[in-house]
């Protein structure tokens, strides 16, 4: 698959930014509030340090009016974004196993 990479990533935390700057004078912190989240969780979601999941996608909905589904589709085009850049500036490397749970003896 030819895959057209972009060379930095943009975190959904970017729209997050663009839209508290349309809100005019709303603060991170009173968009936290609306939210339900702390406004260090914001913070770091805005600054690309934490993913937007459902939760959070759910409420970013109900304030910006941007459907749930985009903000997931986001975030995981840039998490796809980021490991295939990764995989491409270091492809001798092993790719990273999912954990797997131990199964318990009966």
């Amino acid at each position: 698959m030819n895959t057209i990479l972009p060379k930095y990533p943009t975190h959904p935390g970017t729209l997050i930014k663009d839209e508290l700057v349309e809100m005019g004078g709303t603060t991170q912190k009173e968009l936290a509030t609306l939210l339900g989240i702390k406004p260090s969780y914001l913070s770091e979601v805005i600054n690309g340090k934490r993913a937007i999941n459902a939760s959070l996608a759910i409420e970013l909905e109900a304030v910006f009016g941007i459907p749930a589904e985009y903000w997931l589709r986001f975030q995981s085009q840039y998490d796809l974004d980021i490991l295939r850049i990764s995989r491409l500036n270091h492809p001798n490397e092993k790719p990273v196993q999912p954990s797997r749970k131990k199964k318990l003896s009966v």
